[in-house]
Parts: structure tokens; sequence; C-alpha cells
């Protein structure tokens, strides 16, 4: 195994302790299946120790979720907010922020504004593509996150896809998906946000085609960390980013991208982070806690 010591550790730890430490999980805020309650019923039934709700540009499930006490369970303020980098769509985690700053909160809101849109859009195209779909009563909940698994669970339930991975290979790719109208602000701006309150950032489920390159540009645009533990098809995949991570300078976070009733490697708590990835974040969260002061 490559590296130092303490490195090799940190990497052991990982792999032992990855099911405690759970940091990228969604609820019925977004476009999960759980409501946040059940979540942190769930978490503490699987003696997960540190949990973070990351909805899709909403906090609401947090907040939700922090009114349950709970002294063995250990929530923090997440979100996975949709940013456009070099004109893509970019995930971005945030962690620690400060869920009542009030900028921070305009932007989430608009957002999930985007989200409807978009949304709206992508269901004309469907109607006329012949598919069933009444379901405007989503858009009456203004706090909602709005994103494709709503549609793919409409699509199963009125009997038109008969899985998800079939609702969303099969009808949820449309050839006139290029005229949908764009969500996310850009990546940079999110990290400076962020940063102002008070939280470090993440980069989600980083993407194949990402060079090292681009880390570095990441890196010089504020970016904290690398999300390395994910249910990857592959375990290679993991090691490869946690080398590229260190290379950078990038901080290790991670998670199981839970939404509901998942199984196997994206249940609550299969994947996620070490003791020692956690105390690295803490400890580099303080330091910007105090220099947001």
């Amino acid at each position: 195994m490559k590296g130092a010591p303490f490195t090799q550790l940190c990497r052991q730890m990982a792999s032992a302790s990855s099911s405690r430490i759970d940091l990228h999980t969604h609820t019925t805020a977004s476009d999960g299946d759980w409501a946040p309650s059940l979540l942190i019923q769930q978490a503490i039934q699987k003696k997960i120790q540190v949990l973070a709700i990351t909805d899709h540009d909403t906090t609401y499930g947090f907040e939700l979720a922090s009114r349950i006490p709970s002294v063995s369970l250990t929530l923090i303020p997440g979100v996975e907010i949709t940013t456009r980098y070099k004109d893509r769509e970019t995930h971005l985690l945030a962690y620690l922020f400060d869920p009542l700053h009030a900028e921070l909160q305009t932007l989430l809101a608009l957002l999930r504004e985007q989200r409807r849109e978009r949304l709206r859009a992508r269901l004309e195209l469907l109607k006329k593509a012949g598919y069933r779909m009444e379901i405007e009563n989503l858009f009456e909940e203004s706090i909602r996150s709005l994103g494709r698994r709503h549609l793919a669970r409409h699509l199963i339930q009125s009997g038109q896809a008969r899985s998800s991975t079939e609702a969303f290979q099969k009808h949820l790719k449309l050839p006139s998906e290029t005229s949908l109208p764009h969500v996310g602000v850009p990546l940079e701006q999110m990290i400076d946000m962020v940063h102002r309150a008070g939280g470090l950032t993440s980069l989600a489920h980083p993407p194949q085609h990402l060079t090292t390159e681009e880390l570095q540009d990441l890196k010089f645009l504020g970016l904290d960390a690398l999300e390395c533990e994910y249910p990857w098809g592959k375990s290679s995949r993991t090691q490869q980013l946690r080398e590229v991570a260190e290379q950078v300078g990038l901080l290790i976070t991670g998670g199981s991208d839970f939404h509901g009733d998942d199984k196997g490697p994206r249940a609550l708590g299969q994947r996620g982070i070490s003791p020692v990835d956690w105390r690295h974040l803490l400890s580099v969260h303080q330091q910007v806690s105090i220099s947001v002061k």
C-alpha cells in the first residue's frame, strides 16, 4: 500500500468504520422516500454516530430532523447544492454552515424555483410524448425541492414503468431534453457563499471525466473536500479518489447517498468516512469559523 504510515492508518480506519459517519442522505424534503423523522429513527437504530441530511437545494429536512432529540446521534447541517462549472451541472455538498444564513437561504430558494421550472418543462415533454402525467399537486409545496425522482415515482405508481431503473433509463431520457432550462449558480459563487455562512464544501460524487487539473482549479476556487467514500461500482474508485484528494490537498467526505428503501451499497450507513477523516473536517471547520468571525 502506498503512502506514509499515518496515511495507511487513515485508509484502514476509513474502510473499517465508514458506516458510523454518513454524510450524504436525502429525505422527503427533496427526492428521498423517508420523512426526516424516520431517517433519524433508523440512523439511531443503526448506531450511526454522525449524520448529514443533504437534501437537494433545501435545508428543510435538516430543520425538521433537528427538532428530534437524540443522545447517540450527532446531526449536522448539510445540503447538496446544484451549481454549474464549465457549463456543466455540478453538485456541491455543504456542511457545518449556519442554516439560518439569510443570503445562503436566498440562493437555495432561487435554485428550488429553477428546479420547479425545469420539472414543469420536462413534464410538458413527457405529456407530448404520450405519457399520463397528472402530478400538478407536486407544485403546491413550495419548500420541497423537486427533481426527476418525483416523475419516476409517478411513472411506477401509474403503471407506466416497472422500476426506477426503467423509469430513468427508458422513459426519462428524452431527445428534446437539451431544451430544458438549466439549474444552478456558478460553483465559485456557491463555494464563497458557504464559506461566508461558516461551512465547508465538498464535490459530490466526482464524475469520471474530471481531471486532476480541474480538481486543482476547484481547490484554487476554494473547494475544501472531495467525496471519495461513495457507493461506486468499483472499490478502486474510492482508492483512486483518496489518492487524488491527498495529492491536491483536499479533505475527505463520503456517504451512502441514501434515498429511501435502498439496499446494498446505498443502504443507510453503508458508506461513509472514518473518525480520522471526520476529525480532519472538524479541525478545518474550526479554522473557517474563526476566519468568518
